[in-house]
């Protein structure tokens, strides 16, 4: 969940690859690249809130956060309970309707903190396991929703059951 947020994300992957055991998944969560809109304003906040202080940026997520739990959680949980599911699917941003609220306030000030992040396709994030010869690759379907993120696993070769033979003369 910090790849994202490195000066080269794909090469910050590449390197924890190495770390991965025979057989034993790496899981890895992105920023989807969504729609370009809503990233737009989402940088343009960025450009402001990255320089600020705690205190302000910390009041700043608090308000966000109010504000997307008044107008879009809340309703969709209010007509969730009164029965109109349907409804309520078609509401935006809802995602953190399934958590408490502290969580979404989290979420925002992780998005609006961090010094730099980047958003990715599913393609561009399958090339890295390709690239890192994983196995058995599967990559989410919510790529491109923007407000959340992609996610994708693949797992490490494992080791062949045989040893490979010595060089004949190898010190041990």
């Amino acid at each position: 969940g910090v790849v994202h947020v490195l000066p080269d994300p794909r090469a910050g992957f590449l390197r924890l690859r190495r770390l991965i055991k025979p057989g034993a998944p790496i899981f890895i969560w992105l920023y989807s690249r969504g729609k370009g809109r809503q990233i737009a304003f989402v940088e343009a906040m960025r450009a402001i809130s990255t320089r600020m202080a705690f205190r302000p940026l910390n009041a700043l997520c608090w308000l966000g956060a109010a504000i997307q739990w008044a107008v879009w959680i809340w309703p969709f949980k209010l007509l969730n309970t009164l029965g109109f599911r349907k409804l309520a699917s078609k509401i935006p941003f809802t995602y953190h309707a399934r958590y408490p609220f502290y969580a979404l306030h989290t979420d925002w000030f992780d998005g609006l903190s961090t010094p730099q992040q980047q958003y990715y396709r599913s393609e561009t994030v399958e090339e890295w396991f390709r690239a890192a010869k994983l196995e058995r690759i599967q990559m989410e379907a919510t790529w491109g929703q923007f407000g959340g993120g992609g996610r994708g696993v693949g797992w490490a070769p494992q080791e062949s059951p045989r040893a490979a033979p010595e060089p004949a003369g190898a010190a041990r």
